[in-house]
């Protein structure tokens, strides 16, 4: 939505040198860095916390007291601090057990 009054002068002047330029596509690879420290699209697209998900690899851990517990590499990363810390978990809850835990305040 366009905005209820005037835009700042410093927005206008971004807008005019922006115009200036040939308005650029910011998505274009020839678009150079701001001068107010922006960043390339490209370089943007690329940033590690945009890249697809890469399948990691399973980390062994010592062995595992119980390997029936742990159902996936998370519980197996869970269960070897609790065994670090002499702890064991807790047994498998019932559904009302899992609803009172929810629900609990």
């Amino acid at each position: 939505m366009p905005p209820a009054g005037k835009l700042p002068d410093h927005v206008i002047a971004d807008f005019v040198q922006w115009i200036e330029m040939g308005a650029p596509d910011p998505r274009d690879d020839e678009l150079a860095l701001t001068e107010k420290g922006g960043i390339h699209a490209r370089a943007g697209r690329d940033f590690w916390a945009f890249q697809p998900l890469k399948g990691g690899r399973e980390t062994k851990t010592r062995l595992l007291e119980s390997e029936s517990w742990p159902h996936n590499t998370i519980d197996r990363f869970v269960l070897a601090k609790l065994q670090e810390n002499s702890l064991e978990p807790n047994l498998v809850a019932d559904k009302y057990t899992l609803l009172r835990r929810l629900t609990s305040t």
